[in-house]
């Protein structure tokens, strides 16, 4: 077992050492005093980025009115303060640099019925913010979100693409890394869609997309990371939110959640409850040639679902320096998935000579549970320490039931008949524990860390053929399979300003993976038994120069990691009907990728980059032939995939009253495969628009305006998608004095959003296409209530969110 620490017993030691390291830090600094000169103490005092008065720190004064804010990055800011029975106030712009490190800001508020010469500022955030590191897309202030679950939102996320089997990929690129409130899930692809699909916007403050992380973030995800924000209150005293929704697009959906929060100035206690319910339909249609037969494919699918997730926590802040906290969290989904296909078969050239028919009733249910333990220590010196615990467990079951019936061309006669059951428990338990330091070292930041997680999951696949009404287990189609993976990382991270106008960032992250794979079967294969122990480091840079107050250059590089999901290491065998099955594959090696971005920003608006990244070992799902009539789904290593790529953001207002953003995402890409012997090699063109307007019109109405619109593209290395897209539009209303929020939006207006693809590969044609209920007409209020008077939040993020993403249908 020492082994499996050599890597965190090194860095605890530096952990301990480098309290002792402390610089000066920058400041701004202060006291609030009323019109009679005595001091206002428990005032909240934001700062705020002079740009577009984003919050940057929040604080409260103390008994003797004053208040500080340590550390401040170098940067343009604006202070602004208020509380019960004063006007609010907002300073003039000042600015914190390497000559003017410590600003003093002296605030007098004035009563209430006073008039107040204030500086104007334009508190709302807009929908899209484009920074440095990442694109932020601001969740509450689209219209069009509305009533949408997660997985929605990401189609309708600048440069990000949902495939048609619910597979995400951001600039061109897959295997993301999807976290949630800063902490990575464990999910397979598959659990992943499911539980964002159960995922309300009500609940979601902003999705980060992050295409070049440092290293204090897991090394996982080829194409960056995607973080989820849901919501927290920051607000002092009681307060919440009730949000109502439903949608109806084939069929109807209701959902509903409630958000509590209880704060002072030492003790924050919240509590978030949703609720969705409806049926969810989609349809897929397969044309495929094989060994001169012909197979017509076409399935109705119809998935009810009842998800209820429980959010709960609560921060203690001991004193001004140490806070501890708790958070738990449960998701429970009862579903029952019907599915119904009919394919007819025939020579090539001839007519149909048998039909088969197909239905499918899966009925399951899971259980998704974690819980948080938290301790932050942060002083005025610059120096933070955090530790994170978290447990994990994702508990499933499914039951199916699906017959199979051979007919004659007419479908009056049964040629044969077969019945099958299964019964697929999966359980999957998640430790971690990591720690991060930070503090001022050199003129710049230093920080440090380590992470250990250890996840086992085990799952049962029983399969039963059904004869005369009786269930016999078959052996030959039924097995245990147990994977356990112990990843232990450490991490070392500098950054620095330099002049105002450069800023460095260096990093370097190890990372030691465990694992083994155990297939219990009742006939033993080569692939029963899988074990690795590999060792990585992972680096990663970014500089950034200011050349003037209208351009700005950054230049970013990182090297990354995709281990492959649990259920996809699982050898054995998932019918899907009699001609069709998905198969695991216990080789699957990692696939790492190398990326680089040059990024240029014009007046901090129009941001162009520039991107190369290349992918080896790379896994995609794919399509494969075996027998004489039969295909199978399952996950390989291709041989290597380059990615070259640009991306043009740009969010402006046109008019006071009309915002407008767009992003244009394209790609060149080369895939080199080998499979077996057999050859693939692709190279093609990619690209992916997106659009986003809002006119905000008088007595408080605003109506959103936005689009995507991707060509063409290949998915699964042999399938060549064609070009689909999606136009929404949305009307908001402001009503009872803005505390509520009345939204009506129609998703994919037109109906462009259905996907067609073709393959031709190695002896297999398949010519497909499919679509789900995208359009859909959704009506969501929101209701505001309690304490509006906002308090310093506190960043938190738990270390088992990447462990919890690779869950397959969470």
């Amino acid at each position: 077992m020492k082994s499996l620490y050599s890597i965190p017993s090194v860095i605890v030691c530096c952990l301990l050492c480098s309290f002792s390291f402390s610089v000066s830090a920058k400041s701004a600094s202060g006291i609030v005093k009323d019109q009679k000169n005595k001091p206002l103490s428990y005032v909240t005092v934001l700062l705020l980025n002079s740009k577009d008065s984003s919050l940057v720190k929040g604080d409260y004064t103390n008994d003797k009115g004053e208040y500080k804010f340590e550390p401040v990055e170098s940067g343009s800011y604006i202070i602004s303060s208020s509380t019960v029975g004063f006007q609010k106030y907002y300073s003039a712009p000042f600015s914190i640099d390497d000559k003017n490190t410590d600003h003093k800001e002296e605030i007098i508020l004035s009563s209430s019925n006073k008039a107040l010469n204030e500086v104007k500022i334009v508190g709302k955030k807009p929908m899209i913010e484009v920074k440095a590191d990442k694109t932020v897309f601001n969740v509450e202030q689209s219209i069009n979100a509305a009533g949408s679950n997660a997985l929605d939102l990401l189609r309708k996320s600048p440069g990000v693409r949902v495939d048609k089997d619910d597979n995400i990929e951001m600039r061109g690129k897959n295997n993301v890394l999807v976290y949630i409130d800063g902490k990575p899930t464990y999910m397979g692809a598959k659990d992943l869609a499911a539980m964002l699909k159960n995922m309300q916007s009500s609940d979601i403050e902003s999705i980060e997309l992050i295409s070049n992380p440092s290293a204090k973030y897991d090394a996982s995800g080829n194409a960056g990371i995607i973080n989820i924000k849901l919501k927290k209150n920051k607000k002092f005293g009681t307060n919440g939110s009730l949000n109502l929704g439903a949608a109806y697009g084939k069929y109807f959906k209701e959902s509903a959640a409630l958000n509590l929060n209880h704060r002072d100035k030492q003790v924050n206690v919240f509590g978030n409850y949703s609720f969705n319910e409806g049926q969810n339909f989609n349809f897929q249609n397969f044309d495929r040639t094989q060994n001169a037969q012909h197979y017509d494919f076409k399935s109705e699918n119809v998935n009810q679902n009842s998800t209820h997730n429980i959010k709960a926590g609560a921060d203690y802040y001991i004193n001004s320096k140490n806070v501890i906290g708790v958070m738990a969290n449960l998701m429970l989904n009862q579903g029952d998935f019907r599915s119904s296909s009919k394919t007819y078969i025939n020579p090539v050239g001839a007519p149909t000579d048998k039909v088969l028919t197909a239905t499918n009733s899966i009925a399951g249910n899971s259980l998704n549970a974690g819980i948080n333990l938290n301790y932050k220590y942060e002083d005025t010196a610059g120096r933070s320490f955090n530790i994170d615990l978290d447990y994990g467990n994702f508990d499933a079951q499914s039951k199916s039931y699906q017959p199979n019936t051979y007919w004659n061309p007419t479908e009056t006669g049964i040629l044969s008949r077969s019945v099958y059951r299964n019964f697929t428990p999966t359980l999957i338990t998640i430790y971690t524990a990591k720690a991060d330091y930070e503090q001022n070292f050199l003129k710049g930041k230093l920080g440090l860390g380590v992470k250990t997680a250890y996840v086992k999951t085990d799952n049962d696949f029983q399969f039963y053929d059904v004869v005369n009404n009786t269930d016999t287990l078959n052996l030959n189609r039924s097995n245990h399979f147990i994977y356990i993976e112990n990843v232990n990382a450490a991490y070392l991270n500098y950054s620095r300003s330099f002049a105002e106008k450069l800023s460095l960032q260096l990093g370097l992250r190890a990372e030691q993976t465990i694992s083994k794979g155990q297939l219990s079967s009742a006939f033993p294969a080569n692939d029963d038994t899988v074990k690795r122990n590999y060792l990585n480091l992972f680096p990663s840079a970014g500089i950034s120069y200011t050349i003037n107050s209208n351009h700005s250059i950054g230049i970013t590089g990182s090297r990354r990691i995709d281990r492959p999901n649990y259920q996809d290491l699982n050898p054995f065998e998932n019918k899907l009907d009699e001609l069709t099955y998905e198969k695991g594959n216990a080789f699957l090696r990692p696939q790492y990728t190398n990326s680089f971005d040059l990024t240029h920003t014009f007046k901090q608006y129009f941001t162009t980059s520039l991107s190369y990244s290349r992918v080896k070992d790379m896994f995609m799902q794919t399509t494969d032939t075996t027998e004489f009539s039969r295909t199978y789904v399952t996950q390989k290593n291709f041989a290597s995939m380059d990615i070259a790529g640009v991306n043009i953001s740009f969010p402006a207002p046109v008019k006071k009253w009309w915002m407008i953003y767009f992003n244009l995402n394209a790609n060149y890409n080369k895939l080199q495969a080998d499979f077996e012997g057999r050859k693939l090699s692709n190279t093609y063109y990619t690209y992916t628009f997106y659009a986003d307007n809002t006119f905000t019109l008088p007595k408080d109405f605003s109506v959103n305006i936005s689009g995507w619109f991707t060509g063409p593209n290949y998915w699964g290395g042999t399938f060549k998608m064609k070009p689909m897209g999606s136009a929404d539009i949305g009307l908001q209303k402001l009503l009872l004095q803005k505390k509520l929020t009345a939204k009506l939006s129609l998703s994919d207006v037109f109906k462009t959003q259905r996907w067609y693809a073709i393959s031709n590969f190695s002896g297999l044609y398949v010519n497909a296409n499919g679509n789900y209920e995208s359009r859909q007409l959704r009506l969501n209020l929101t209701y505001r209530f309690g304490s509006a008077e906002v308090a310093k939040r506190r960043e938190r993020e738990a270390g088992a969110e990447k462990e919890s993403g690779r869950i397959k249908g969470k």
